[in-house]
């Protein structure tokens, strides 16, 4: 009975092996992967069938200042499914360029999916750091960019294929980190842009006017901070300066101007408008938006100019009614 119990077992082990492999797990076995397009040899703990990683287990390279740490699924010994990766010489390719820096985040089939943190340097080596959703190697979903240089305001919002493609809130959000200029939307202001993004890209008339408060002026702004920045103001001023800027150059719907306006009373606004607008410096313009705060920035020539930021939603020449043709 036990010599028919041993053969049967046997027969099913036999069988096992046959159909499936043998499989066990090993530790700080020697192995290569290929990891985009080029072979690491490193040590492997986990999982294998015949020999093969297969399952889960984690792969680690390091050779000089170079490293590789993989945790997560193999298949027929390569990275598979679901898994984490921290390395020093991710490749990113983007629309018009490339770019070589560490990675640590989620990863599927070797390739960066899920959340993760990007680190390189830019053209220019400036140093910067992304942090967000991943989709096949690109940023992809909610993240946030923050650059190693004082005056580069960080990209905080949604990204598509690896650009910044923000909604005009997100891009308010990220132009007040802007250390030259910040300044500090409260939570109230964003909400109010944020459920009311159309009042400043589609510049609905009709729907502005339900918001437009016409009896506020600069010295009520500097008066009582944050106290009117769920209502629309209407100013008047000379354009100082005039700064159109592409969030992103590949997704032009995605600029924004940036407008230093002067009134009648040297009192200063910077506006930013969501789009192109065709006026130049000395122009005198009408404008409504909404305040969101104080800021203030140094002059070239010494000294500090004081502003109230206002987000923009439509801007005309002086003189021209709130909805005739033409409008910008």
């Amino acid at each position: 009975m036990e010599k028919k119990y041993l053969v049967l077992v046997t027969f099913v082990v036999i069988l096992c092996a046959v159909f499936s492999g043998c499989t066990r797990e090993v530790k700080d076995k020697e192995i290569t992967i290929v990891f985009q397009e080029k072979e690491y040899s490193g040590q492997y703990s986990g999982v294998v069938i015949d020999g093969i990683p297969d399952g889960e287990g984690e792969f680690k390279y390091k050779n000089d200042d170079q490293y590789l740490t993989y945790d997560g699924d193999f298949k027929n010994g390569a990275l598979s499914s679901n898994g984490k990766l921290k390395t020093n010489f991710l490749k990113i390719v983007f629309t018009d360029t490339e770019r070589i820096g560490k990675y640590e985040g989620e990863v599927v089939g070797g390739i960066p999916n899920g959340f993760g943190t990007f680190n390189a340097c830019n053209d220019r080596n400036i140093e910067y750091t992304y942090t967000g959703e991943w989709k096949d190697g690109r940023f992809d979903g909610q993240g946030a960019t923050k650059w190693d240089e004082e005056e580069t305001w960080d990209s905080i919002g949604t990204y598509k294929q690896g650009r910044f493609v923000p909604a005009f809130s997100e891009l308010i959000d990220s132009l007040a980190t802007n250390t030259s200029m910040q300044f500090s939307p409260s939570s109230r202001c964003m909400d109010f842009i944020k459920e009311h993004q159309k009042l400043f890209i589609d510049r609905d008339f009709e729907e502005i006017e339900k918001y437009l408060n016409t009896s506020i002026e600069y010295k009520h702004l500097a008066k009582t901070p944050g106290k009117y920045d769920t209502e629309i103001m209407l100013s008047y001023g000379t354009v100082q300066q005039i700064f159109e800027n592409n969030v992103d150059d590949e997704f032009d719907k995605y600029s924004y101007t940036a407008i230093l306006i002067a009134d009648d009373y040297y009192n200063y606004y910077w506006v930013y408008y969501p789009g192109e607008c065709e006026y130049f410096e000395g122009d005198y313009i009408s404008f409504m938006g909404l305040p969101i705060g104080p800021s203030s920035f140094e002059n070239v020539g010494g000294g500090t100019t004081l502003v109230e930021i206002i987000a923009a939603c439509a801007i005309l020449p002086y003189g021209t009614s709130w909805g005739d043709e033409g409008d910008v």
